[in-house]
């Protein structure tokens, strides 16, 4: 079926059709909008699979794992805070789905993943840096960001990770973060790119 999944009459028809074995929802949610549905979903399917993102988590000096703090519970900048900024209202999300009460979610963290239409740099997307790199304009890129380290992750992959926790009793009411153990800087990222845009 294909509609409106934001149109309340599209998604009550939707989730009225049958009680589902799983709703795996890639909607990106307004705090706000999330506090609207979440019920919903809940409702009705066994398990809901909430995709929030990796971007949750604070800085780390180590490894990061499914524990470790997120950006919103260690932040003391009351501007940031007073925004419902991509990371921030995804763990707010989050924090929705654990106090419902109920356990029937998962919820999945993937980090930066990339395939065939999705490269990102940073937090742009292809639509943004790409463009301006071919159309001659420069793109912007800070110096800090260029020694911090990232991972990529194939999207193919997420998805078998995805599929890996449906219809498992286990994964009801946790978070997994699903990433690659390769890692680098983002200047190299950058430089990849720019190789491959020039060869090109």
């Amino acid at each position: 079926m294909q509609g409106n999944a934001r149109e309340p009459k599209f998604l009550n028809e939707v989730l009225g059709m049958k009680h589902w074995d799983a709703i795996i929802d890639f909607m990106a949610y307004s705090t706000k909008d999330f506090e609207q549905v979440y019920e919903q979903f809940l409702s009705h399917t066994e398990q809901y699979v909430f995709l929030s993102s990796s971007r949750v988590y604070a800085e780390s000096e180590g490894p990061i794992t499914e524990d470790s703090p997120r950006l919103l519970d260690v932040c003391k900048d009351a501007d940031y805070l007073a925004t419902d900024e991509y990371a921030l209202a995804k763990a707010r999300e989050e924090n929705i789905l654990r106090a419902s009460g109920k356990k029937n979610w998962t919820i999945i963290r993937p980090y930066i993943t990339f395939g065939d239409y999705r490269l990102q740099l940073s937090c742009e997307e292809k639509e943004s840096w790409l463009y301006r790199c071919l159309q001659g304009k420069t793109i912007v890129f800070s110096k800090d960001l260029a020694d911090k380290q990232t991972s990529f992750t194939y999207g193919e992959d997420v998805s078998r990770g995805i599929a890996a926790i449906v219809g498992k009793q286990e994964a009801l009411g946790e978070a997994f973060h699903i990433t690659n153990s390769e890692h680098h800087k983002w200047g190299e990222i950058c430089n990849c790119y720019l190789s491959a845009i020039e060869k090109e």
